[in-house]
């Protein structure tokens, strides 16, 4: 609920016509997102996409929607790349991608000091 808030005003902000891209994200956080996992920060990614940042410790995650076929995720640790690849609206569950941002998602759970329940 705390990400539909947070894209809905968004999508309010940017007075966006066509919803597609906030219902694209929404769906793709319901799939990389575990119980306890560390709250996105949803935001607009400066050139009118979303962006949705998660930061624990010296771990970056970013997934930036710039349109329909350019849905970057990216990881960080420290100065190291450790997740970088480009997904599609189209994208599936079981895409490798999607596995690997669950997985690193659920791994920082643990780190995080306050986890939000998702239900």
């Amino acid at each position: 609920m705390y990400a539909h808030r947070q894209l809905r005003d968004l999508a309010e902000r940017q007075r966006a016509v066509n919803i597609e891209p906030y219902r694209i994200i929404l769906r793709l956080l319901g799939h990389v997102l575990t119980d306890g996992a560390p709250t996105p920060q949803i935001g607009d990614n400066g050139d009118g996409g979303v962006a949705v940042d998660w930061l624990v410790d010296d771990v970056s995650v970013r997934l930036d929607y710039e349109d329909e076929t350019e849905i970057l995720l990216t990881a960080v640790r420290g100065r190291e790349r450790i997740l970088c690849d480009t997904l599609t609206k189209w994208w599936v569950e079981d895409d490798v991608t999607i596995k690997q941002a669950r997985e690193l998602l659920s791994g920082l759970a643990g780190q995080v000091r306050n986890p939000i329940p998702l239900s």
